[in-house]
């Protein structure tokens, strides 16, 4: 829980005192890291990892150039996050896709 506002470190939305998020940490290179993320990128990146680990730091590049492109609202990973991470996840999609007609 949030004891001093913070961004996410994915989408760089504010993060709100009182507010529950994600830290998440580790070891590349010799460099320890840690991030805040909020609970939607958070479920977001678990859910579209496929199992297959998740990556912090660059999820909305990667929705972007691989998922964005191909994504459906009967695509089998929307399905299987909750009704506010969906209608977070849609509205990232409607303004890549006016940027991209």
């Amino acid at each position: 829980k949030a004891r001093l506002p913070h961004k996410c470190a994915e989408c760089r939305t504010p993060i709100p005192v009182g507010t529950l998020y994600a830290r998440v940490g580790g070891k590349c290179e010799g460099q320890m890291w840690s991030m805040r993320i909020c609970l939607y990128c958070e479920e977001i990146n678990n859910v579209f990892s496929c199992g297959n680990g998740t990556e912090y730091g660059n999820l909305w590049e990667n929705m972007e150039d691989c998922v964005f492109p191909g994504l459906t609202v009967n695509s089998p990973c929307f399905h299987k996050l909750t009704t506010e991470a969906r209608r977070f996840l849609l509205n990232r999609w409607w303004k890549w896709k006016e940027r991209n007609d």
